[in-house]
């Protein structure tokens, strides 16, 4: 047996005995990450939406050394795949690509002890099958690496997007507000172009009975629109202080239920002036840990992802335990399904379109049917409105919780999953 052949022998061991302790490899994986600190995000996830694509890694690992010097071809493509699905889960769960680097550190740890461990099992592997093992894995974790930080850029590419698609809107809006009151004055001072100046004019519309309605229309129409604007630039304020950090999440028993009733309540004129009917349903009290506060703020920018949708007419706000998982809790918002809206999605509701599809093949969810339509934007998420769907995702990364996008026949559902403690 001449030298490649033994060290292609001592490879295929070395993958046979990795996939003999694929389970124990796992297993200190997950107690390392557990172990961690700074990694809050990866708590109270079921075991196959914690282990995500990573047994696949190891399963690519035994077949690239099985193939070694060369990379199966469908190798190349499955490596691909695994390191998006990966990224865009671990985003939607909530993890920063610090996080998600962290992880990968931690599982680079346990291989190559592992890998270790297998070499020093097998007497006939010597050191330069070792060295190639190596070699394999350590290419196999950079192209991992490199695709995750990939893909997670073009998510934060798609919420920049976003983002500055809201700043144009906002800009267009005080462009029509300044062009319809310029038009207004403008006919209004045409009409008393006896008067020296607008503002004896603007008085005199208010001090002359038969003209006070067109003062009154003038008048609400700046009100309206600087109220408008006034919102608009706080949600952006608010965008801006969760992206850079500026607020922190309380750990309190609270009643969500209750908060949630509430806040339905509070926020039913709104929706009845926008021509939308919004229910409440989910059990009262329901005690959960967590911030009631930003829980309340997530379903209320939820609820504006309807609210600024084009013929939304109806809006439910439901919560109650996860029945895939009894460590976490849910809200869901879900509004009639338009597929012939005239808005399409921003960027980011399609990423989380994406990026939902992704966690849901991972933790085994059946397919409804319209993740292709979602993804495209033929069924438009958020549709009108990219800051609301920004400010839920980065409330849902304050909270430890993720945050999903689904269709079903007739009805589009915005759904946040969060720790119950």
């Amino acid at each position: 047996m001449d030298k490649l052949e033994r060290t292609r022998a001592s490879l295929a061991q070395i993958a046979d005995r990795l996939d003999a302790s694929r389970g124990t490899t796992l297993e200190t994986w997950r107690d390392t990450v557990a172990g961690d600190p700074t990694l809050d995000a990866a708590s109270a996830w079921t075991l196959k939406q914690f282990n995500d694509h990573f047994p696949d890694v190891l399963e690519a690992l035994g077949r690239a050394l099985r193939a070694w010097p060369q990379a199966p071809v469908p190798l190349i493509s499955e490596e691909q795949a695994y390191a998006v699905s990966h990224a865009r889960t671990r985003w939607l769960q909530g993890y920063s690509l610090t996080g998600v680097m962290r992880e990968w550190g931690h599982f680079n740890t346990v291989v190559v002890d592992h890998l270790m461990g297998c070499v020093a099992a097998l007497p006939e592997v010597d050191l330069p099958a070792h060295r190639v093992a190596s070699n394999v894995w350590a290419r196999l974790l950079n192209d991992q690496q490199t695709l995750t930080v990939k893909e997670y850029s073009q998510l934060q590419m798609a919420e920049a997007e976003t983002r500055g698609a809201e700043v144009q809107r906002l800009l267009d809006v005080v462009r029509m507000h300044g062009s319809v009151r310029g038009r207004a004055l403008e006919s209004l001072a045409t009409d008393m172009r006896n008067d020296l100046q607008l503002v004896v004019t603007s008085h005199k519309l208010g001090s002359e009975p038969g003209e006070w309605h067109r003062s009154y229309e003038l008048q609400k129409l700046s009100e309206d629109g600087f109220r408008g604007l006034e919102r608009a630039l706080v949600d952006m304020v608010t965008l801006a202080h969760l992206e850079v950090g500026h607020e922190t999440a309380s750990k309190e028993s609270f009643d969500a239920g209750h908060g949630l009733e509430l806040l339905a309540e509070g926020l039913r004129y709104i929706a009845e002036q926008k021509g939308t009917s919004l229910t409440a349903e989910g059990p009262a009290p329901f005690m959960v840990q967590g911030d009631a506060e930003r829980v309340r703020r997530l379903a209320k920018h939820l609820l504006f992802c309807v609210f600024r949708a084009p013929n939304a007419t109806t809006a439910v706000l439901c919560w109650g335990p996860d029945a895939r998982n009894a460590d976490r809790w849910r809200i869901e918002v879900a509004q009639a399904m338009d597929p012939s809206a005239s808005a399409g999605s921003n960027a980011a509701g399609i990423a989380l379109a994406e990026a939902t599809d992704a966690l849901q093949q991972v933790s085994g969810v059946e397919a409804t049917g319209y993740e292709t339509a979602l993804q495209r934007g033929l069924i438009p998420v958020a549709p009108g409105d990219g800051v609301d769907i920004l400010i839920a995702k980065h409330l849902c990364e304050l909270l430890g919780a993720s945050l999903e996008v689904e269709a079903v026949a007739g009805s589009i559902r915005y759904i946040a999953n969060l720790p119950v403690r």
